[in-house]
């Protein structure tokens, strides 16, 4: 059921997001989903709790809170998310989407866990030791050149139906060393 969620909330956000899609790639009855979350924005607000959930443990066991070098905390954040698409393939997209959630209620009822989550990726981005980059290189730009990498190239596997771990894992490496080459003195 929550696979199934985080896929339509994913790909539809919470407005657009069909309960009847979920019900049916869930193999499960309508009323069974609505018997343990009353609505779909409880639904909604309970799948956010839960892959935030999902992707701090994943966090917590991937990424050294010792680590300063900007491209290895990129590359142990890529083996987290990695991890955590193991067993949910758009938890990734789900919470990028979530990010930028606009339905009012969807976006009041996730806000202060929306919050403290933005705030915990950003401790682990405060982390990184910057002197590394060439003079004019821009690290907030760089992070948000992985993050547009990685969630297209996951847009493209899912699409496609090629969509494996461990070998979206290792793309997302190479990229990361052509990123350093480029961006590192």
């Amino acid at each position: 059921m929550i696979g199934a969620a985080l896929k339509s909330f994913a790909i539809d956000g919470y407005q657009h997001a069909s309960t009847d899609a979920m019900v049916r790639d869930a193999g499960i009855s309508k009323g069974l989903l609505f018997h343990y979350f009353e609505t779909k924005l409880g639904l909604y607000s309970f799948v956010y709790d839960y892959a935030v959930r999902v992707v701090g443990i994943n966090i917590s066991t991937n990424v050294s809170k010792q680590e300063r070098n900007f491209f290895q905390l990129a590359e142990q954040m890529e083996r987290a998310w990695a991890d955590a698409m193991q067993q949910f393939p758009y938890i990734r997209l789900f919470l990028a989407s979530a990010s930028c959630e606009n339905y009012p209620e969807a976006a009041a009822a996730i806000l202060e866990a929306r919050n403290h989550y933005e705030e915990s990726q950003q401790e682990i981005a405060d982390r990184a030791d910057l002197s590394i980059f060439k003079p004019g290189v821009d690290a907030d730009r760089i992070r948000l050149m992985i993050r547009y990498t990685a969630e297209g190239l996951l847009r493209q596997h899912l699409h496609d139906g090629t969509f494996v771990p461990s070998d979206f894992y290792r793309e997302m490496k190479d990229y990361l060393k052509m990123l350093q080459l480029l961006a590192s003195k």
